[in-house]
Formats: structure tokens, C-alpha cells, sequence
């Protein structure tokens, strides 16, 4: 009997040992995913001023330029292409658009 009650002691410390470091990986997961939400949260709000900022560029652009490249030069006259295979360069007329 007193074999028994030792077994069933020894049983249950471990148990409790188990269940403690279970505990501590469950904290451990829910610190973690508590910062993964703040990291969401932040990317969100990123997000969202990006997309007012954007919005409110695109309200600048005047109707007759959307389409257009920002920077895009008036008239191209010529281009020049390089072949980086081997180093040579041609000179291309415009073509006609």
C-alpha cells in the first residue's frame, strides 16, 4: 500500500512538472501572437496612410496628364539601345506613334 501512495506521489509531481512547463510555453505563445497583433496593427495603419497619401496625389494630377509616366520626357526623338551581351551599342530611329 505504501508502494502504491509512493507511485501515485511520484505520479503526480510529474504531472505537476508537465503541466507547469506547459504553462510556460503557453505564455511564452501568447506574449508572442500579443506582439504579432501589434505588429499587424502597426503594418494596418501603415497601410492606411499610404493609401491616403496616395489618394491625395492622385487627386494633384490634372485630368489631361493621368496616364502619363511622372518625369516622362514631352517627345522622345531617339533612343539609344544597349546590348549587354557584347557591349555594343545601336541607334534607333523614333518609331511612328
Amino acid at each position: 500500500m505504501i508502494e502504491l501512495v509512493a507511485n501515485q506521489s511520484k505520479l503526480l509531481d510529474q504531472m505537476t512538472r508537465k503541466i507547469t512547463s506547459n504553462d510556460k510555453i503557453l505564455e511564452n505563445i501568447h506574449t508572442r501572437m500579443d506582439a504579432f497583433a501589434s505588429a499587424i496593427k502597426n503594418q494596418h495603419s501603415f497601410n492606411k496612410m499610404l493609401e491616403s497619401q496616395l489618394a491625395q496625389l492622385v487627386a494633384t494630377v490634372h485630368p489631361l496628364e493621368k496616364g502619363k509616366i511622372l518625369g516622362q520626357p514631352e517627345d522622345l526623338e531617339t533612343a539609344n539601345l544597349v546590348d549587354i551581351h557584347n557591349g555594343a551599342q545601336h541607334h534607333t530611329e523614333p518609331a511612328d506613334v
